[in-house]
């Protein structure tokens, strides 16, 4: 078993809830109802996500220093970061 740690951005919606999607690993997104939610789903959604990399062959990309937030996130985004283990 390996652990993972990526930084995750949690993206404001309007209703309260979370959008959340990780730099560093393209097609790997989540929401939730709150922060506290989308956290959660955020850990459930990397697992699942490098797990099916892994199953499939694929390299486990390099978390980078510094990962770039995509130029049209929602002011009042939060980042934190996510630790799985696979």
């Amino acid at each position: 078993m390996r652990e993972y740690t990526f930084m995750a951005v949690f993206e404001p919606g309007r209703k309260g809830e979370y959008f959340v999607y990780f730099p560093d690993v393209p097609g790997c997104t989540s929401w939730g109802r709150n922060l506290k939610h989308a956290r959660e789903q955020a850990h459930e959604a990397l697992a699942l996500h490098l797990g099916a990399m892994l199953e499939d062959g694929e390299e486990i990309p390099v978390p980078s220093e510094n990962p770039e937030i995509h130029p049209g996130t929602e002011e009042g985004y939060k980042t934190g970061f996510i630790t799985v283990r696979i």
